[in-house]
């Protein structure tokens, strides 16, 4: 908000002065027009700062036919992303004219909008010339360094600027066939983890199971019907689909080089092997997030992120359907540890404020006093519960180079930000090396 303000202390016209943000324009309709080719976060910052100062906002995309991204694809993905916006789809038919744009604008609404936002340089003259006052927002692209042209020339570079629903556009997909017990799910795994990424498993397998499930060698084999396989194709897609909006991790472009710089994955393998072969209790401390969780109406950056990509995502608390292999589901590598049936885990975290699980109580139960503490990320989960444990009376060291933090192109280093506050919070700051020396002991 503050740097919305900075863009356009104000807004001037009619005699009068309007406040840029803070309030509420008094306008009736905003308007936005522009190409949305692909639709990315600097658009999102853009659309949601005019949707809360006006009373109707509406969003044209102007498509061309020569376009590789369809404009009907462009505005279901707006329609999706801006529920409470009006998306409307004409052709680009028009030259480069603000006076063109400004007749056939008011021609097809109805009307001149009361106010028109933009991020570039023609929209000041092009709302001057409908009589409509105008709004700039992040013309030097200071809140989101991102353009379409960008993401259009190199998509897999950018895929932390765009939403799932477009992200599940970009992203590559490979399909692995074979005949039965040849491998292929061995392999998914595989290449999952090689390219940190997820994998869809086969929803054929897991439909014949449950047709399997409680019969007997004396039984007759099953029978299968047309309609289960029309039905197993449309289920494997959906999965695909759904996992596609979350390939590489929502929020990998963030904390990617953190992940690989400090080895987070083999360290956290050799603090799992190393507890569970001394014995260690091990606690493990989820996060998620609910379709209610999405009604939020207020929170910082973090929050607002995770909600509007849905990172950790979940149906309901009842429910996994779509779970496996989702981003909110536990890495490969790590399922042996965790679903030992000795692993811990407890209730759900959510990461912006320590007392929202029962660690502590589990820990309490047990009589523990002692914790080692590691995993994602470094500057939120990770610093919320040694805050947590600290003011509670227990005692932490924490495993720094076995968690990863997100580097943010405007707010910092949220790795390094964590790192300096293990030092003058924990009661020690270990390497895995040293830890696993100390359990070893």
């Amino acid at each position: 908000m503050a740097r919305l303000a900075t863009d356009v202390p104000r807004i001037k016209g009619s005699g009068r002065v309007w406040p840029a943000c803070g309030s509420r324009l008094a306008m009736t309709l905003g308007f936005i027009v522009g190409k949305f080719y692909p639709p990315h976060r600097g658009h999102k910052h853009l659309i949601e700062s005019a949707r809360r100062q006006v009373d109707h906002l509406i969003v044209m995309i102007a498509a061309h036919p020569e376009q590789t991204i369809p404009g009907e694809l462009r505005k279901a993905w707006l329609e999706e992303i801006h529920p409470d916006c009006e998306i409307r789809l004409v052709p680009d038919e028009l030259e480069n004219d603000s006076r063109q744009w400004a007749d056939f604008t008011i021609r097809y609404l109805g009307r001149a909008p009361d106010v028109v936002f933009t991020s570039e340089d023609y929209g000041p003259v092009y709302a001057e010339l409908m009589g409509s006052r105008h709004v700039m927002i992040d013309r030097d692209r200071t809140a989101f360094p991102v353009s379409g042209t960008l993401i259009r020339e190199g998509p897999l570079n950018h895929l932390d600027m765009l939403e799932p629903c477009v992200r599940a556009y970009f992203v590559r997909r490979i399909v692995l066939i074979g005949a039965e017990s040849t491998g292929k799910t061995t392999l998914a795994q595989q290449l999952a983890e090689q390219f940190d990424t997820i994998w869809v498993p086969e929803y054929g397998r897991e439909h014949w199971e449950r047709k399997l499930a409680g019969r007997t060698l004396s039984d007759p084999p099953p029978s299968w019907s047309h309609d289960e396989f029309v039905d197993i194709a449309e289920e494997q897609q959906r999965r695909e689909n759904l996992a596609a909006r979350t390939a590489k991790g929502v929020s990998w472009g963030l904390v990617g080089a953190s992940v690989r710089e400090n080895n987070t994955v083999e360290h956290l393998d050799r603090l799992f092997a190393t507890a569970k072969d001394r014995k260690f209790p091990v606690f493990i401390s989820p996060h998620y997030l609910f379709p209610f969780d999405q009604a939020w109406q207020f929170g910082g950056l973090v929050e607002h992120s995770m909600l509007d990509e849905r990172e950790f995502f979940r149906p309901d608390p009842l429910s996994v359907d779509g779970f496996a292999n989702s981003g909110a589901d536990w890495l490969d590598r790590f399922k042996p540890y965790i679903e030992d049936g000795e692993t811990i885990v407890v209730s759900p975290h959510k990461v912006w404020g320590p007392q929202t699980n029962d660690l502590v109580l589990q820990l309490r139960k047990l009589r523990i006093n002692k914790v080692i503490l590691a995993g994602m990320l470094a500057n939120l989960c990770v610093e919320s519960h040694l805050r947590e444990l600290l003011e509670q009376g227990f005692e932490i060291a924490v495993v720094k180079d076995a968690t990863a933090g997100p580097r943010h192109p405007t707010i910092g280093d949220g790795y390094q930000a964590a790192v300096t506050n293990y030092g003058f919070l924990a009661n020690d700051v270990l390497t895995t090396d040293h830890a696993v020396k100390l359990m070893g002991n």
